[in-house]
């Protein structure tokens, strides 16, 4: 877990998604009736731990009151950082970066 690795990190992480269902919570409030919202979001690894953050966006988005429509993930084209790099800035330690994301389509 990242908590065994890293508490703060894992408080870091914790308040991300903290924040991200505040901002589902306000586009739940502003769209009107049977609106559509888009969002785009790459899963993530912190500290060698995989986090589905799509997964755990489309729950958030349901919790509140919204449908998932679609989860469609793809490929990130043209992506400009590099696919390897060293997440720990360790030397000879490196991890994957994104290079895949998800866009989850929800109806209010």
């Amino acid at each position: 877990s990242i908590a065994s690795k890293d508490i703060q990190r894992a408080e870091e992480v914790a308040w991300f998604f903290v924040d991200l269902n505040d901002v589902y919570k306000q586009m739940h409030r502003v769209l009107r009736k049977d609106g559509v919202a888009g969002i785009v979001i790459g899963n993530r690894t912190v500290k060698e731990t995989s986090i589905p953050s799509s997964t755990i966006t489309s729950e958030l988005c349901e919790e509140i009151g919204f449908e998932t429509i679609e989860n469609n993930g793809r490929n990130i084209p043209y992506k400009t950082i590099p696919l390897i790099n060293s997440p720990t800035n360790e030397a000879g330690i490196v991890g994957r970066t994104m290079d895949k994301e998800s866009i989850i389509v929800v109806r209010k």
